[in-house]
Parts: structure tokens; sequence; C-alpha cells
């Protein structure tokens, strides 16, 4: 016999072309059948055979483990599906589609589940995605984020608050659930950017639209999707609002049934908070806001640009922030740190309007037969205060 002959490169290749061809178009064989040889609709393998082949459905859903959602990608985009979560539409359009292009019903509950399934064989994190975008350059930048986005006041404070926050912000996407309580709180005027300076780490994962703060239902649910969340106006709370938010804030875990489950289940924190505010005097009770860390803005001039940022300077900063909890940074502040922080906590203080009289009238020296004195005595006194020599 002779020895075969080698096939030449472009050969081998046209020959592979044509065998994974004929495999594609003999892909219905491989269909599940009933005992009458006829296609079975109470099949999951059957659905996912139609999803992996259909040139419209082909790639189309992925399960993003930050947000704990499916997700249709942006390659597979088509008339019928367009990029982003996957909802109770999606399932019925799916439905819809198997039907009018293979005369085939599935159950609503079997899309559901056959979609559940072909998600989980490729998972993707956009959010690790972007922190791991690029390595570290080596140049120190992160902890001046704030300062030289928002003019924010230069010191060992400012640069350690900003520090412990964006190694928080990463240690959440890396150990969901890791105990993490320091939320900065961006002071300064209107205009700044204060939001935007937030935002810009990740614009996708970013949440200002919180406003329950755990009071809603789907609160839990909006935790999901988001990494960065905001705080807005501590000034316009009522003080057993503030006390709500610092136990939602607190907590490293949250109970709750989310989008395609049936159960149930604890969900790890992976987001983080900030705060902003225009007023200088929002904090309802300093000695007991330890979790609320002002950062005074507009102090100085930006030198960045806030509403234009810098990509790669943005990823830079993530990686420096990687750098840091690959590092072992700790998530909370030395005591030098607290001291200083204690300093900018009680200036940020709303000073209760009463809360001064009070305090003079428990401090006020009173007769000695105070107990004995008439009410309309007593008012008199107090009125008198600071000009009673005659009552002593």
């Amino acid at each position: 016999m002779g020895k075969a002959m080698d096939l030449p490169a472009e050969t081998r290749e046209a020959a592979n072309n044509v065998i994974k061809m004929q495999r594609d178009a003999d892909w219905q064989n491989d269909f599940k059948k009933n005992s009458d040889d006829g296609i079975k609709t109470q099949s999951l393998y059957n659905i996912r055979l139609i999803m992996e082949h259909d040139e419209m459905l082909k790639g189309l859903v992925v399960f993003d483990e930050f947000s704990e959602q499916i997700v249709k990608t942006p390659q597979a985009e088509n008339s019928l599906f367009k990029k982003g979560f996957w909802n109770d539409s999606d399932d019925t359009l799916l439905r819809s589609y198997i039907e009018d292009h293979y005369n085939l019903l599935f159950s609503k509950e079997n899309i559901t589940d056959a979609v559940v399934t072909e998600a989980r064989r490729k998972t993707i994190n956009p959010v690790k995605a972007r922190i791991e975008a690029v390595e570290w350059d080596g140049q120190p930048r992160a902890e001046r984020y704030f300062i030289d986005y928002l003019g924010a006041e230069d010191n060992h404070y400012t640069r350690t608050i900003t520090k412990k926050w964006l190694t928080g912000l990463i240690a959440r996407a890396y150990v969901p659930g890791v105990k993490f309580e320091i939320v900065p709180i961006l002071e300064g005027s209107q205009g700044l950017g204060k939001s935007t300076a937030g935002k810009n780490l990740y614009p996708d994962k970013f949440n200002d639209s919180l406003k329950g703060m755990g009071k809603q239902k789907d609160d839990y649910q909006q935790l999901q999707g988001s990494w960065i969340i905001e705080v807005a106006e501590l000034s316009a709370m009522k003080k057993t609002d503030v006390e709500g938010i610092k136990n939602f804030i607190s907590a490293q875990s949250d109970t709750y049934r989310n989008s395609y489950g049936r159960y149930a289940l604890p969900h790890p924190r992976k987001c983080v908070f900030i705060g902003t505010t225009n007023q200088t005097d929002y904090l309802k009770d300093a000695t007991g806001e330890r979790r609320f860390y002002p950062i005074k803005c507009g102090v100085n001039k930006a030198k960045l640009d806030v509403w234009h940022p810098d990509e790669n300077y943005i990823l830079q900063v993530l990686a420096e922030a990687m750098y840091w909890f690959r590092n072992g940074e700790l998530l909370y502040l030395d005591q030098a740190t607290m001291k200083e922080a204690k300093a900018y906590q009680m200036a940020a203080e709303a000073v209760d309007p009463m809360r001064d009289a009070i305090e003079a009238f428990l401090a006020m020296e009173v007769p000695t037969d105070w107990e004995n004195m008439s009410t309309g005595l007593k008012q008199s006194y107090v009125s008198d205060y600071g000009h009673h020599s005659k009552w002593l």
C-alpha cells in the first residue's frame, strides 16, 4: 500500500470547514424524540440545542456573577433581543421565536429553566474585568482621587479615607460580604461633581436611586447589580432615618429571592456606599456616626476634569487599589486617623436649635427654695436669669 500523502494546510482547512458545515447542518438530527418519533417538547436539552445552533440565539446569554443575573450579550444583540438583563418579556419572545421557526411549543417553565442552564455555561464578572483591565504602572494617584478631581483638602486624613474606601471597593468585589463600614461624605457646594466622581469609577455599576435604604422591597434587588451606592443629603433626613441607614449600610449580607430564583437565599454584599451633601452641618449625632467620614471638597482647585475623566486614569486608580488589596491593606482606620475623623465629624454635626437652650437650663443655678416656688415665679426667674441677684 502506498504511503498516504500529506494534504496542504489550505486543503485540510477547507476539508475541516466542509465537515463543520455538514455537522452544523445536521444538528437538528440530535433532537430528543418521543416514542412516536416526534420531537420532545418537554425537554430542556432540545431548547438548549436550538439556542446553541440557531444564528439568532447562539451565544445570546451568559451569567453575570456580580449582579447574579442572566445577561444578553452585546455581541449577540439582534433585531429581536437587545443587550441587558434577561427579563420576562425575553422568555416570551424566545418561546414565540422557537414556535415560529421550529414549530415547537415549549412550556414557559421549560423555557425559563433552559435559559438559566444555558447562561450558567458561561460566567462573566464585569466588575472584576474592569478592575483587572490594566496593570498598575506604579505611579501613585489613587489616594488623591478626590483631591485631584474635586479639590478636596490635601492632607493625611483625606488621603487615608480615600485609600481605605477604594480598598474596600475592591475587597467587596473579590470577597463579597467582607466587613467594611467606611462611608466617605463628599461635602461641598452644588456643581462640584461630587456624585460624578463616584460614578466615574464604573458608571454602569453606580446607583443613586436607592432612596429607601432598606425600607422598600426592591431596595435589595437593586443591591444586586450595584457596586457603588450614593447616599445623598443626610441633612434632609430625620435622626431615625439616619439610624436606619447606618444599620442598612453595616449589613454584610441580605436574604431575599432574586430573579429566576425559587428560594430566599443569603446574598453577601458586593457594594460600598458614598455620601454627598451641599451642607456643612448634616450629621445628626457625631458621637454615634463613626461610619460617616466627611471629606471637604472644593477647598482647592481641582487638577483634573471630573466631567471629562481620562478613562485610563480611572483604570489606573482601580489597578492601584487592587494592588493595595492584594498587599493586605486593612479595611479599618488606625487610632490616629480615627482621632482626626472625630474632629471632622464634630464639625459636621447638625446642631439642634433647642439643645443649647436645654443645656443652659440644666446648668442654671436656682434658689434653695426652688421646689417651693410657684410656676409664675419660676418663669420670672428663668426670664431674668443673669440678673437674678435679688432672688439669691
